[in-house]
C-alpha cells in the first residue's frame, strides 16, 4: 500500500485525468478554430487578388468610362470638400458684405471623408510600395 492510497490516490488520480482530458479537448477546440482562421485568412486573400486582378483590368481598358471611374470619385469626392470648407463660406461671406442673403446647399461631408480617407490610404501603400522599388507591375 502506498502512500496516495491512504490519502485517496485513486481520487487524486481521476482529478489528473480529468484535467489532463480537459486540457486535450481545449487542445483540439483551439486547433479547429485556428484550422478555420486559416482557411478563412486565405480565402480572404484569395477574393484581394482576384479584386486586384479586376482592378488591373479595369485600370487598362480603353474606355475612359471603365478606366477613370476611380479618378472620377476621387476628383468629385475633392470638389465637394473643396466647395464644403472654401467655395461655401466664401460665397456666403461675400454675399453678406452685399446684403445679399445667399442660401447654400449643404452636404454630408462625413459620409465623404471614408471614401477620401480609404483612397488616401490605398495611396499611401502605393507610395510606400514605390519608396521600398516594389513594383506592383511586374508581380505576376
Amino acid at each position: 500500500m502506498s502512500i496516495l492510497d491512504l490519502f485517496g490516490g485513486n481520487i487524486i488520480e481521476a482529478g489528473i485525468d480529468t484535467i489532463k482530458d480537459y486540457i486535450n479537448k481545449d487542445k483540439e477546440k483551439l486547433k479547429i478554430v485556428l484550422d478555420y482562421n486559416e482557411k478563412l485568412s486565405e480565402k480572404e486573400t484569395s477574393l484581394l487578388r482576384g479584386q486586384i486582378e479586376v482592378n488591373k483590368q479595369e485600370a487598362q481598358h480603353k474606355s475612359l468610362f471603365v478606366a477613370g471611374w476611380r479618378p472620377f470619385i476621387g476628383w468629385t469626392a475633392g470638389f465637394a470638400i473643396l466647395y464644403y470648407y472654401i467655395l461655401q463660406p466664401f460665397i456666403v461671406v461675400v454675399g453678406s458684405i452685399y446684403s445679399i442673403e445667399i442660401v447654400m446647399p449643404n452636404i454630408d461631408v462625413m459620409s465623404l471623408y471614408n471614401l477620401v480617407l480609404a483612397m488616401l490610404g490605398v495611396a499611401g501603400l502605393r507610395t510606400y510600395e514605390k519608396l521600398k522599388g516594389v513594383d506592383t507591375k511586374e508581380i505576376k
